[in-house]
């Protein structure tokens, strides 16, 4: 049974003012909280950041609140999003990207200590795809291997994507892969880092007497 004492009202109160961070750590959410925090989050909030972490959610209980704040959505603001440490398997993955769909800005998604597979990464990787927001996905100690996190080198080389960090310490992915992907993003920020060349404005041409 959840404690009313740790910290759980703080979280409803930040939800229910439109607070622009929204913390919710070491807060357990069951079922019945899962339930207040979607009643609790007005519709379009102005979140900018919003983090569950290590709230020892089940799989069942993480669908239901994240399909549930799809559905308040969309959350034009939001630029971070971190649903951490509660080792909830593939099964949420759809209610995350559900979620992340609602969410146009999104700049950085965390995603680790999950017990993500390469069935789960590869449907996060699938929606990114075409993403040119996203700059920062965190899947450190997952059940990654090669397969799950190829598809994320090809993001990064995509030339229209924004992908330049990507964690994925204490994976089984290969030092070698884990490389490339390292070189790739290092390539990718100093292409985003690189200074814009401006283009003189001479106004509309003057055409001959």
């Amino acid at each position: 049974m959840a404690s009313n004492n740790d910290g759980f009202g703080k979280v409803l109160m930040e939800i229910k003012s439109s607070a622009p961070t929204v913390f919710a750590s070491m807060v357990k959410i069951d079922e019945n909280r899962a339930l207040e925090v979607v009643e609790a989050m007005p519709s379009n909030a102005n979140i900018e950041k919003l983090t569950f972490t290590h709230n020892e959610m089940p799989a069942d209980v993480a669908t239901k609140m994240l399909d549930g704040l799809a559905e308040k959505g969309p959350y034009p603001d939001l630029k971070e999003l971190s649903v951490s440490n509660n080792r909830f398997g593939d099964k949420v993955i759809p209610s995350i990207i559900n979620l992340i769909d609602k969410c146009p800005n999104l700049e950085n998604l965390n995603i680790s200590f999950n017990g993500l597979t390469d069935v789960g990464v590869k449907e996060i990787a699938k929606y990114f795809m075409n993403n040119d927001k996203i700059s920062s996905i965190d899947l450190t100690c997952n059940s990654i291997t090669n397969n799950g996190a190829t598809p994320f080198l090809m993001i990064l080389k995509h030339p229209a994507s924004k992908l330049s960090k990507l964690g994925l310490g204490m994976t089984n992915v290969s030092r070698d892969l884990q490389d490339k992907i390292l070189a790739a993003t290092s390539k990718k920020k100093s292409v985003l880092n690189a200074p814009k060349i401006k283009v003189p404005n001479y106004g509309p041409s003057r055409g001959g007497r």
